[in-house]
């Protein structure tokens, strides 16, 4: 808003600047320093597609900004610790036969998102707008987008847990399978809450 002329103040209700976006330390009693990063990237990384990273780019921010490439995080569940690499074909076919999870149910899930994560895709989140003209810039720049993101809007803005449910009510996913709680574990790190309260639409993004 700011470079296009608005005059803007930002006001922040987290007690460092950045609310997500920062980093901060804590030292360990035997004396040595932490370093932990909030995490606005490591779910849905900060390619072109993310829309704080267009916010970024379109303020000229990008460029000072050093990043960080990872191939992965530690992940710590009950039946022990592993390591989440980045891409499909690891979680698919080495973590989830670990957990009696086939690597079918984990494709009809991606194949039911597939569909809902193209809306995002084709229409960046930078050009959303919520007034009564809303629609106006989506017809004139993605027009072959409007009618897709129209017609599956209903069920991106459902929770996540319904496109589950319906995988299971089809014999596509086993209920209360290992990748389900999985599943609800990502949604917690998107959203803080599991499946049920969040919605399609970023899960879809996600997956």
């Amino acid at each position: 808003l700011a470079k296009s002329g608005r005059r803007v103040v930002v006001l922040e209700a987290h007690t460092v600047c950045g609310g997500c976006a920062h980093a901060f330390s804590r030292r360990a009693p035997e004396g040595g320093e932490y370093h932990f990063d909030s995490g606005p990237s490591i779910i849905t990384d900060m390619g072109p597609r993310n829309p704080l990273r267009q916010v970024l780019d379109y303020v000229d921010a990008s460029s000072a900004i050093d990043w960080i490439h990872y191939d992965g995080w530690g992940m710590l569940t009950p039946e022990g610790p592993w390591k989440f690499n980045l891409g499909p074909n690891h979680f698919r076919n080495e973590i989830l036969p670990r957990y009696g999870v086939s690597p079918t149910e984990f494709d009809e899930v991606v194949k039911a998102c597939a569909p809902l994560a193209k809306v995002g895709r084709d229409i960046p989140g930078l050009v959303l707008r919520d007034d009564d003209w809303q629609l106006l810039p989506l017809v004139l720049k993605f027009p072959g987008a409007v009618i897709p993101a129209v017609t599956e809007s209903p069920k991106l803005n459902e929770p996540f847990s319904n496109v589950l449910d319906q995988l299971e009510s089809e014999g596509r996913l086993k209920p209360n399978s290992w990748l389900r709680a999985w599943l609800d574990a990502l949604a917690f790190s998107l959203s803080g809450l599991d499946c049920s309260g969040t919605t399609t639409a970023a899960m879809a993004f996600t997956m």
